[in-house]
């Protein structure tokens, strides 16, 4: 069989180095790009070289970054400037391979097999990207190539930034086996912990452990996880534009003031719906199941869910929904920080449903406000209508005019 190469891409502190790409007086400079503090999202998304060399982190909140870097320039966020820069680099590397598969904005995997490499003919390719990359964006990647997706992946984290790193079949085990099992991916904080708790520090010992014990420890992942370390993983890249099948649909939100009851919460929870609801009907999708996630004033997350006989589509449906769960489960002892909506169990919107009597009996019951679904799905729809050719603020609900703003993405 021929071993495949493969090439793993990261963009070099990402935001960052668009945002000084975009305004090259920032260049050099230690900045992170941040939240907005008075938003209560003021925590460090990405930052410079020079930042990290003082010890910035990802993560850090922003009276951090500021000890340790009294220097630092906080950057507000550009994110629709970030998927265009990420399209445009994703269009680059399709013009040398049609199986390019994006793994977030910044990453992505690449098969160059069909070019008939081996390593050192990637390792020249890899280097010609690396440079037209910084040439033709004014951005640095990190290249990793291997014969594998983890090894590559595992290759672009080795050496940064701005560099080339191969792990070859004959020459992987020397070069990686010393390594931290949590170097790997799909070894996270608790699975690192839990194979340390059995005294698997490193890749090599991971791969030289018993795959049995591996398994009945930690399931299929287990199995994974040594077929991984070995170097046995064979998972193809996927064509351009190709994806799994939809799992679930959510919107959330941090709120800029905790609140304290149900009459506060509810014009966030229809807004979330509404926004839901609109990326069912654009997807032609329709779900079975609901869950709500509340993070308390303590930062603990809460969520609950229920699985319906009926498909959710519109605003108001599920928005009492999302509502009756609250009621049944959250307490309000601690006020609420930030709330989300999620819709599971997704199916196809054209897929006959087949209901009994006593199923639409149910839905009649179970909602606060009953289940007009058809006559809600309308006026959804018309505002849909509205705000793609008129823009996002021209026609809304008037709940909304005080509302706060949901963001997509608070879901991990």
């Amino acid at each position: 069989m021929n071993t495949r190469t493969i090439f793993h891409c990261d963009i070099n502190n990402c935001f960052a180095s668009i945002e000084m790409a975009i305004n090259p007086r920032l260049k050099g400079l230690p900045i992170a790009v941040c939240g907005d503090p008075a938003q209560r999202r003021g925590i460090v998304l990405a930052k410079s070289e020079a930042a990290k060399r003082c010890g910035v982190a990802t993560g850090d909140p922003l009276w951090r970054a500021r000890q340790k870097c009294p220097d630092i320039r906080f950057v507000k966020p550009h994110f629709e400037v970030y998927t265009g820069y990420s399209r445009n680099i994703q269009r680059y590397y399709l013009s040398h391979t049609p199986f390019v598969e994006p793994f977030g904005l910044d990453e992505c995997w690449l098969d160059v097999s069909a070019r008939d490499m081996d390593m050192s003919r990637g390792q020249r390719l890899a280097d010609q990207i690396r440079q037209d990359i910084r040439r033709l964006f004014d951005v640095t990647v990190s290249v990793g190539v291997s014969f594998n997706k983890v090894f590559a992946k595992l290759g672009s984290d080795l050496k940064k930034p701005d560099a080339v790193t191969c792990i070859s079949p004959s020459g992987f085990r020397q070069q990686i086996w010393g390594l931290s099992a949590s170097a790997m991916l799909g070894v996270g904080r608790s699975t690192a912990s839990r194979l340390a708790m059995m005294g698997i520090q490193t890749i090599g010992q991971l791969a030289q452990t018993d795959r049995r014990l591996l398994v009945r420890t930690f399931g299929k992942n287990g199995h994974a996880l040594w077929m991984a370390a070995n170097g046995f993983e064979n998972d193809p890249v996927r064509l351009f534009g190709e994806t799994d099948p939809r799992q679930s649909l959510g919107h959330g939100t941090t709120l800029p003031q905790d609140v304290r009851d149900v009459l506060q919460l509810w014009p966030v929870i229809e807004a979330l719906a509404e926004n839901v609801s609109f990326g069912l009907q654009a997807e032609h999708l329709t779900g079975y199941g609901l869950q709500i996630t509340v993070r308390d004033a303590a930062l603990r997350f809460h969520q609950y869910q229920q699985q319906f006989s009926h498909p959710m589509l519109s605003s108001r449906q599920i928005a009492d929904y999302s509502l009756m769960l609250l009621n049944q489960h959250y307490s309000w002892l601690l006020a609420v920080r930030a709330f989300g909506i999620r819709i599971y169990d997704l199916k196809p919107l054209s897929e006959p449903v087949q209901r009994t009597w006593m199923d639409y009996v149910a839905s009649l019951d179970a909602a606060p406000a009953g289940d007009a679904v058809r006559p809600c799905t309308e006026v959804d729809n018309v505002i849909r209508s509205v705000q793609g050719k008129f823009g996002n603020h021209t026609l809304r609900r008037g709940f909304q005019l005080d509302a706060v703003e949901s963001q997509p993405g608070f879901f991990p």
